[in-house]
C-alpha cells in the first residue's frame, strides 16, 4: 500500500498486474475453469446416457439397496438409505411403484425363505459392484456358476415389466456406512452408487457415485463450552445424525437426475459466442481456442459431471461445459421440463 499527495490524503492499493489476473480466474463466478472445477470436484459424480432420454422412462420400480457388509446390521442400513432415496426420488415426475407393494411382489410373505432371497439378491449385487458391473446380462456372460441367481433376480425385473407396469428400475448399493467415535472426536460417512436401468433391454439410463463424510471436533476458546461440545460430538455418533446424512447424500444425488424429456434424437445447441470444446473434461477451461459458434447443434452422446458430451460439426466426439450449452430437440426447442415448478415460470 503506497501513499499518493495527489490524492488529498486517501490511500491507493497498488495490485500486481499478475495478482489481479489470478484473483480474478479464481473468483469471478462467469469463469469456465471456476465452473470446470466445480463440476469436477463439487456433487456427486454421475452419468446420463442418450437412452434417458431416447426411452424416456415413466414407471419406476425401487429394488432393495444392497450393501458390501453381509451381515445383518448392514442389510437394515441399506434400507435405510433406500428409503432416503425414494423419498426424494418420489418427488419427481416418475410414477414410482410403492415400495411395501413392490416388496410384496419380490419377497412374498407365504414364501419359505424371503430373508434368504434377499440376501442371495443383496450378495449378487455385492459381486456385481466389486466386478464393476451392475447389469446381470454382463453377470451371466461372465458366471455361467451363478446362472440360477441371475435367471431369478432378471425374473424379477420381467415381473415389475409384466405385472406392474415399471419401463425401469433403480439398483442401489452402499459401499460404506458407518460411524467411528473416540470421545473428543467423531466421523459419519456414506459411500453409495446408485443406477436406473430399463426393464425393457437392461439399458443403462442414468447412475450416480457420491461419497459424503462429516466430522466432529472440539474446537473453542471458552473452556467451559468443552463439555457442551462433547456430548455434540457424541450425539454426532448416534444413528439419527447417520440418517440426517444419508437424507442429504441422496438429495444431491436425485439433484443430478435431469428434470427434461425428449421426443426423438437429443441435440447440444451452443449458447456462448464462442464455445469451447475440449477433447476430454478438464480443470483448465480458461482459453478460447477451438470453438464453435453460438447456435451450432452437436448430436447428444454423455453427460458426465457438468459436461456434455457431443459430435463437432466434423463428427468427432468432443465434450463443452453443460454452462455452455442445451439440450434441444429436432427442432431446436429445449427440451421439456418435468420438475413441479416449471410451469409456473411459463411466458
Amino acid at each position: 500500500m503506497g501513499y499518493d499527495p495527489a490524492m488529498n490524503g486517501t490511500h491507493r492499493v497498488r495490485w500486481p498486474l499478475a495478482g489481479v489476473w489470478l484473483l480474478s480466474l479464481a473468483l469471478l463466478p462467469g469463469c469456465a475453469s471456476y465452473q470446470a472445477y466445480r463440476a469436477r470436484f463439487s456433487g456427486p459424480d454421475y452419468t446420463v446416457t442418450p437412452e434417458y432420454y431416447r426411452q424416456s422412462p415413466r414407471r419406476v420400480a425401487v429394488f432393495p439397496f444392497a450393501t458390501r457388509a453381509m451381515k445383518e446390521e448392514g442389510l437394515e442400513k441399506a434400507q435405510v438409505c433406500r428409503i432416503a432415496f425414494y423419498q426424494h426420488f418420489s418427488v419427481r415426475d416418475f410414477e414410482d411403484v410403492d415400495l411395501q407393494a413392490l416388496d410384496r411382489h419380490l419377497l412374498p410373505p407365504e414364501e419359505p425363505r424371503p430373508r434368504g432371497l434377499l440376501r442371495q439378491f443383496n450378495g449378487t449385487l455385492r459381486k456385481l459392484d466389486i466386478m464393476g458391473l451392475t447389469s446381470f446380462l454382463d453377470w451371466k456372460d461372465l458366471f455361467q456358476r451363478d446362472a440360477s441367481d441371475t435367471e431369478t433376480f432378471r425374473s424379477w425385473i420381467h415381473g415389475v415389466d409384466r405385472e406392474l407396469q415399471a419401463d425401469a428400475y433403480v439398483l442401489g448399493i452402499v459401499r460404506g456406512y458407518g460411524r467411528l467415535y473416540a470421545v473428543a472426536f467423531s466421523s459419519i460417512g456414506l459411500a453409495t452408487h446408485v443406477e436406473l436401468r430399463s426393464t425393457k433391454d437392461d439399458a443403462l439410463l442414468w447412475s450416480s457415485d457420491h461419497r459424503a463424510r462429516n466430522i466432529a471436533l472440539p474446537l473453542t476458546l471458552d473452556p467451559l463450552d468443552v463439555p457442551v461440545l462433547l456430548f455434540d460430538i457424541w450425539r454426532n455418533s448416534r444413528g439419527e445424525a447417520l440418517d440426517v446424512l444419508s437424507y442429504k447424500v441422496y438429495q444431491k444425488v436425485i439433484h443430478t437426475l435431469p428434470e427434461m424429456r425428449a421426443k426423438g434424437k437429443v441435440w447440444v445447441r451452443a449458447d456462448r459466442k464462442k464455445t469451447r470444446i475440449f477433447p476430454h473434461p478438464t480443470v483448465w477451461a480458461f482459453w478460447p481456442k477451438p470453438h464453435v459458434k453460438k447456435g451450432e447443434r452437436m448430436a447428444f452422446l454423455l453427460e458426465r459431471r457438468g459436461w456434455y458430451q457431443c459430435e463437432d460439426p466434423g463428427g468427432k466426439p468432443v465434450w463443452i461445459l453443460r454452462r455452455d450449452g442445451t439440450l434441444v430437440d429436432e427442432e431446436g426447442a429445449p427440451l421439456e421440463r418435468t420438475d413441479p415448478w416449471s410451469t409456473l415460470w411459463k411466458k
